[in-house]
């Protein structure tokens, strides 16, 4: 699926694009490396000239789809061998056709269609079954350190990277003391809507001075914002 595919480079869609030529890149690249700050390539195609304002904010919101579209992939790949684990933690088909199965899955490139879709297709299991074998596993607790709160996450193993459901951020398998749990693995309810929206109201909307990109963020303790398409640190008055 996405095993070893980058992330793609801000510099090549703009060659993909026909904003500048493989040569143009090329020596870009090559000054970028030797300048003592380092500058993003977007910002040296800027300042060289060689695109405008609103190409490399085109650039960047093309460049952002596309990392949307991998971190789905990387996403749904992670749940199928996950999934494949508890498969045959309760011995529910057979650890070949669970690897022939799940090496079959993981080759495609594209796809929407979750490993559970894709076993009911292949005839494997069925949905009643795919039921009773998350219902028998046992979730484990990971903490959000921005929301302060505690929800409940499905993982076979010691760690799992999981987005909190409420700010999106990275959960912790730590446990400070229990405050709320919820599933985590399941999308945004209306129990979290208030919670959604009092988070949403610390977030600013800003614009970068380097890539000239709008976008929202909240503020860290030092009153600063970084951008999110280029890196750049803004201080917020």
């Amino acid at each position: 699926m996405v095993e070893n595919k980058e992330l793609p480079s801000l510099g090549h869609l703009a060659v993909q694009i026909g904003f500048i030529s493989k040569k143009q890149l090329e020596d870009c690249l090559i000054r970028q490396k030797s300048e003592k700050v380092h500058r993003p390539i977007g910002q040296v195609l800027l300042e060289d000239n060689l695109i405008l304002p609103e190409q490399l904010l085109q650039l960047l919101k093309l460049q952002e789809v596309e990392i949307d579209k991998i971190s789905h992939l990387k996403k749904l790949q992670r749940e199928a061998k996950i999934f494949s684990q508890l498969i045959a933690k309760w011995n529910y088909l057979p650890e070949n056709i669970i690897q022939d199965k799940l090496e079959s899955y993981l080759a495609l490139m594209d796809t929407d269609q979750t490993f559970f879709d894709f076993l009911i297709e292949e005839k494997c299991l069925t949905n009643d079954q795919i039921k009773e074998i998350l219902s028998k596993h046992k979730k484990v607790t990971m903490y959000c350190r921005s929301c302060k709160k505690l929800f409940n996450v499905l993982s076979v193993t010691d760690s799992k990277y999981i987005q909190c459901p409420i700010c999106r951020g990275l959960l912790s398998p730590d446990k400070p003391s229990k405050i709320l749990e919820k599933d985590a693995e399941l999308f945004p309810s209306a129990t979290f809507k208030n919670l959604r929206d009092s988070f949403n109201k610390c977030k600013i909307q800003i614009k970068c001075v380097i890539c000239f990109t709008e976008f929202e963020a909240i503020p860290d303790k030092s009153n600063k914002v970084t951008c999110q398409y280029c890196g750049t640190e803004t201080q917020v008055n």
